[in-house]
C-alpha cells in the first residue's frame, strides 16, 4: 500500500503530510509521544475522518482493527455488534466471536459502556479476529489487557502474518511489543512524520550510555538527553557523533529511548 501527501487539520492539530510505501507482509510499529497524531492517522486510513492526499492498495473491507477508543456504539452489546456490523462481512465467523467472548467471560448482553475498558477491547479484538482482512491496525491493543489477554492477542498477530500478503500497522506504549515485532518504524512528532524506516536501521543510529556525572559531562554536548541520579547518569547520542569515550558504559538503542530523546 501506499500513502501519499496525507495531510488532516483537527481544531488546529495538523497532521502530516505522511507518505510512505509499504510491501505486504511485515509489522510497522507507528511511535511517537502522546498527542503527536497515531490515532489520528489510524482514523484517516479507516476511513473516519477526512483527509487530504492519497491511500493506495488499502481496501477498508479488507481491514481488522483493535483501538484505543472503542469505535463501536457505546450502547451496543457483543451481540448487537455481531447482529448489526457483522453482517457486512460474508465470510464474518460468528460461532469463533462469541468463543472468544465467552472464553474472556464477557457478558455478550451487557453494553460496552457497561464494561470494564479491558473487556471492550476483548470485543474489539474478538470482532478483529473472526473477519478476514489483510491489514490489521492495532492502536494501544493491549493497554487494558491482562497478560493472559496479551499473549493471546501477540499469537493472533503470529496467525495473521502468516499470510505473506498480510499488513500490521501497530501503536503501542509498550514499547517492548514492537521491539521484539516491528519490521519497520514510522515516527510521528507532533503531527509531523520524522522518519519511515527499517527498525534495526533506526535502531543502529543511536545508542544509550552510562556513566558517572563526570564521565557524560565531558560529551555533554553530544547527547541527545540526560538523566542524571545519586550514583550514576545516562544519556542518549547519535553513533554518527565522534565522540570521547572516558569510561561510560554504550548500550544499543531501544524505541523506548527514540520516543523519549528523539520525537
Amino acid at each position: 500500500m501506499r500513502i501519499k501527501n496525507l495531510s488532516k487539520n483537527l481544531n488546529g492539530f495538523q497532521l502530516g503530510s505522511i507518505n510512505l510505501e509499504v510491501e505486504p507482509g511485515y509489522i510497522i510499529g507507528v511511535i511517537g509521544k502522546n498527542g503527536s497524531g497515531k490515532s489520528s492517522l489510524f482514523n484517516c486510513m479507516l476511513g473516519a475522518l477526512g483527509y487530504e492526499g492519497i491511500i493506495e492498495g488499502m481496501n477498508q473491507s479488507e481491514v481488522s482493527f483493535v483501538l484505543e477508543k472503542n469505535p463501536f456504539p457505546w450502547e451496543y452489546s457483543a451481540k448487537d455488534i455481531a447482529a448489526t456490523f457483522a453482517k457486512i462481512y460474508d465470510d464474518f465467523n460468528y460461532e469463533k466471536f462469541f468463543g472468544i467472548c465467552e472464553k474472556y467471560n464477557v457478558p455478550v448482553g451487557k453494553p460496552i459502556d457497561k464494561l470494564s475498558r479491558g473487556m471492550g477491547m476483548v470485543v474489539q479484538m474478538a470482532f478483529a479476529m473472526s473477519k478476514e482482512a489483510n491489514v490489521l491496525i492495532l492502536d494501544e491493543p493491549t493497554a487494558h489487557f491482562d497478560s493472559y489477554a496479551r499473549e493471546e492477542l501477540y499469537d493472533f498477530v503470529s496467525q495473521f502474518m502468516e499470510n505473506p500478503g498480510y499488513t500490521v500497522f501497530w501503536a503501542s506504549h509498550i514499547m517492548e511489543e514492537l521491539d521484539r515485532r516491528a519490521d519497520f518504524v514510522l515516527g510521528l512528532k507532533k503531527g509531523h512524520m520524522e522518519f519511515f524506516t527499517a527498525k534495526e536501521e533506526l535502531l543502529e543510529q543511536y545508542s544509550s550510555v552510562k556513566g558517572t556525572r563526570k564521565q557524560l559531562d565531558y560529551v555533554n554536548k553530544a547527547l541527545l538527553g540526560r538523566k542524571d541520579y545519586e550514583t550514576y547518569s545516562t544519556g542518549f547520542l547519535k553513533n554518527s557523533e565522534n565522540v570521547l569515550n572516558l569510561g561510560y558504559t554504550k548500550e544499543s538503542a531501544k524505541l523506548a529511548d527514540i520516543v523519549e530523546y528523539v520525537l
